[in-house]
């Protein structure tokens, strides 16, 4: 990619600081939704109810909060995780950790 094709997409989709400062943190919070949780897949398994509709971003945030205990969703994914992965045939493979790290986002 060129750099003047670089520089043009760039300014034409502003980053999450550039957002925040403009004062369109609907904006922000509508693009950390989509690129962190599957409202889809969230839906099917029915951790949002019937009330949360795709675009209701401000609900689905709500719903995560209270369900993590967080202040705000942006603390999702924050920290660095640990966990253990269960494999389908019982065993890990062979050279895999018995904890895998999961990086914070902002970490990534």
């Amino acid at each position: 990619m060129s750099k003047d094709k670089n520089i043009k997409e760039a300014q034409t989709k502003p980053d999450g600081y550039t957002l925040l400062c403009a004062g369109e943190k609907l904006e922000l919070l509508k693009n950390f939704l989509l690129e962190h949780f599957d409202f889809d897949e969230l839906k099917k398994v029915g951790f949002y109810d019937k009330t949360i509709k795709r675009k209701d971003y401000q609900k689905q945030a709500d719903r995560i909060c209270k369900f993590f205990g967080y202040e705000t969703v942006y603390q999702y994914g924050f920290k660095t995780t640990y966990a253990h992965i269960s494999y389908a045939d019982g065993h890990r493979p062979e050279g895999e950790p018995f904890l895998t790290e999961f990086k914070a986002w902002h970490e990534s």
